[in-house]
């Protein structure tokens, strides 16, 4: 059996566990997030078990975006402690594992919205209050001047408050997905000091990422539309493999190493 199918991060067995230790600051691969999802001789079957669990979650509630995000989970995890080998495949018979994993990142989600949604929908209903204000003082004449002034501004505004809340959102899900903890996952001052480093690599992320899933899913729609559900998994690879090299520059800058679950456990 070759390592790839053999590993295991819950596995105390596993003697081939090494942490990262980088050095050196070599800025993100977008074009290799792209394309790593083929490097599995499998990847055929992982890409048809994301489409699986994308699909069953418009009808299943939760659980198979439980699974899908323990899947993705594992898979930063792989390419952290094991960067020269292919990553690792989706393993029916370890769904339960996936299912359990994936909750984590899924409650830390949870959190951010009830937090971050009420900040995206004031920094929009702000402005909103002003155009309807403005509008009434300008009266019938200024009216049209003033809605296709004020309505720029209240995109720009919605566009900008989204993007702080995804940068600022990010190290919490890095440290819920490796750490499987929600205390761990709820370090602040490890947040701090990743937007500190990483806020510009992961803007351009979160815009490459965008950039891809328009021009994946117009690919697809090319392919008498049935393509959208196989370009949108290969959107969620790159996802996560960005956020494995965001991680791992981060660290290459001095960062603070996130204490992975599986090696305490093999640790303890």
């Amino acid at each position: 059996m070759s390592t790839q199918n053999a590993w295991n991060p819950y596995s105390a067995t596993d003697t081939g566990f090494s942490p990262p230790t980088w050095v050196e600051d070599q800025g993100l691969d977008y074009g290799r997030s792209f394309k790593f999802v083929f490097d599995s001789t499998n990847w055929i079957a992982n890409i048809l078990f994301v489409l699986l669990c994308n699909l069953l979650g418009g009808f299943i509630p939760i659980l198979p975006g439980l699974v899908l995000i323990g899947y993705q989970c594992e898979l930063l995890e792989g390419m952290l402690v094991r960067p020269h080998q292919p990553y690792p495949d989706f393993k029916v018979d370890r769904m339960m594992d996936y299912l359990v994993r994936g909750v984590w990142p899924f409650v830390i989600g949870l959190l951010a919205s009830i937090v971050m949604v009420p900040i995206i929908l004031l920094a929009i209903g702000v402005p909103v209050a002003a155009t309807i204000v403005l509008t009434n003082a300008a009266g019938r004449g200024g009216e049209e001047i003033v809605v296709w002034t004020m309505v720029p501004l209240i995109v720009a505004v919605a566009i900008l408050a989204a993007v702080l809340c995804n940068i600022a959102l990010v190290p919490f899900l890095l440290r819920a997905a490796l750490t499987q903890d929600i205390n761990s996952a709820l370090d602040f001052q490890f947040a701090q000091d990743f937007v500190r480093r990483m806020w510009k690599e992961t803007l351009y992320a979160g815009i490459f990422l965008a950039f891809l899933a328009i021009v994946t899913q117009f690919v697809g729609l090319l392919m008498f539309c049935i393509g959208v559900l196989f370009t949108i998994p290969i959107v969620q690879f790159a996802q996560i493999h960005l956020g494995m090299q965001l991680y791992r520059l981060y660290i290459a800058r001095g960062g603070e190493k996130i204490p992975l679950k599986s090696a305490m456990q093999m640790t303890g």
